[in-house]
């Protein structure tokens, strides 16, 4: 009985579209989707610097406004620079958008120097935020 009753109270998506309607499936496949990648690090012959390539993309087919990609290094490294429109703060490196359209992308390297006695591995990490 509660089969039943379950059946009854969700009707199927194509019975309760009104005609001409987009499906949720549609709308999101044309919003705005923007992601990021890191290509792996490329390390100087020396071991003395690090390069970081990154590329962002809007996947979707509606433009990303106000798009901000932020990286953060750890540990915290010397001498970071990034290619513009970019900009090194104290903490994060902040790289802004006023728009990516649908399909576009943007890309970028972030450079540093490795300390003298640096053991291990530096690690990049980042996050986006945009609007539809």
């Amino acid at each position: 009985m509660l089969a039943a009753i379950g059946a009854l109270a969700l009707p199927s998506a194509a019975a309760s579209a009104a005609p001409g309607a987009r499906s949720f499936a549609a709308e999101l496949r044309s919003a705005a989707d923007v992601t990021f990648a890191y290509d792996p690090p490329q390390l100087s012959e020396d071991g003395s610097h690090v390069t970081w390539h990154w590329s962002l993309k809007n996947t979707g087919s509606e433009t990303a406004r106000e798009v901000t990609l932020i990286h953060r290094i750890k540990p915290p490294l010397a001498n970071v620079k990034a290619s513009a429109p970019c900009q090194v703060e104290q903490k994060a490196i902040q790289c802004r958008y006023v728009e990516v359209p649908g399909g576009g992308t943007k890309q970028g390297t972030i450079d540093a120097d490795l300390p003298e006695n640096f053991s291990g591995t530096p690690q990049i990490s980042g996050r986006i935020t945009f609007q539809e």
